[in-house]
């Protein structure tokens, strides 16, 4: 069975791909994890919009994406982005107080 950090990655790399044959109208065959966008035909500036499409989807600005890039590392790259908002995000519900996160605990009601 997949780890979690397994099936985030299957997850980016299958919205990688299903926006780039869906939005730009790639062959889903000619997709694999180590071919770079220059070798799929993907341009910069379709780079861009595909990561306005990326930060729609998923909230998560993809930045230092060239052509030499590869999807995979592409995915790695989104799924860096996930956790690492994910452990700021538990970070400050941990660090909050009662004020901050709503509680009524500690205010003896």
């Amino acid at each position: 069975m997949p780890t979690e950090k397994q099936v985030q990655q299957m997850e980016s790399y299958q919205l990688i791909v299903q926006t780039l044959t869906e939005t730009f109208g790639l062959d889903e065959h000619r997709m694999r994890p180590d071919a770079t966008f220059e070798e799929l035909e993907v341009d910069s500036l379709a780079l861009v919009e595909l990561g306005l499409i990326v930060q729609e989807r998923t909230g998560h600005q993809l930045s230092d994406i060239g052509v030499a890039s590869t999807l995979g590392e592409t995915a790695t790259a989104l799924d860096n982005l996930i956790r690492d908002a994910a452990a700021d995000s538990a970070e400050e519900i941990a660090t909050a107080g009662p004020e901050q996160t709503g509680s009524a605990a500690g205010t003896g009601r």
